[in-house]
């Protein structure tokens, strides 16, 4: 018999939990701050963690509140080529690994905005971090949907004993 798990989004935290019905505000900005934590206040992950931790105390027999931080790498190489490929980008493009233009298989680079996107992303973990934002520790399991490279300038912003504690298959944090 299969586990089945029912995930359940706990409203009232960030703007990316509002209802789905609700229209995004323009422009969308896919970094807002404090990583879109809809209270703006000076100790706003403290009060976070204070209503966070309510719940884990108040939780049913076989429930648990996890926060969930998803992030997506910056433009790749592989972005550039979907937008000028267009429709033919999944029929064709997307299975090989270039176009004799663009590499982006196995494994895409990020391309100079992409780069800028992830050290804007970095700025803003700096920041929030500051400002009290939890961060995962040795005890917290950490998943990475994306390659370790992809995600290294984020990492960056950990202190080395913290930077310590994410080793992953032979990969050294960096000094």
């Amino acid at each position: 018999m299969a586990l089945v798990n029912d995930y359940t989004i706990i409203r009232g935290f960030f703007m990316h939990d509002q209802s789905p019905l609700a229209p995004v505000p323009e422009p969308h900005n896919p970094l807002p701050p404090a990583f879109g934590l809809l209270d703006d206040r000076e100790d706003r992950w403290a009060a976070f963690k204070t209503k966070f931790d309510d719940l884990v105390e108040l939780k049913k027999d076989g429930e648990q509140y996890k926060l969930i931080v998803i992030g997506r790498h910056g433009q790749g190489i592989h972005n550039v080529a979907d937008t000028k490929w267009g429709k033919e980008w999944e029929k064709k493009w997307a299975m090989e690994y270039g176009d004799g233009n663009l590499v982006w298989g196995p494994d895409a680079e990020l391309t100079e905005v992409g780069v800028g996107q992830a050290q804007q992303v970095n700025e803003l973990w700096k920041q929030e971090i500051d400002a009290g934002m939890p961060i995962p520790t040795s005890s917290t399991p950490v998943h990475s949907a994306e390659r370790l490279r992809r995600a290294r300038s984020h990492l960056e912003i950990f202190s080395s004993t913290t930077r310590e504690s994410f080793q992953w298959r032979g990969h050294a944090p960096r000094p």
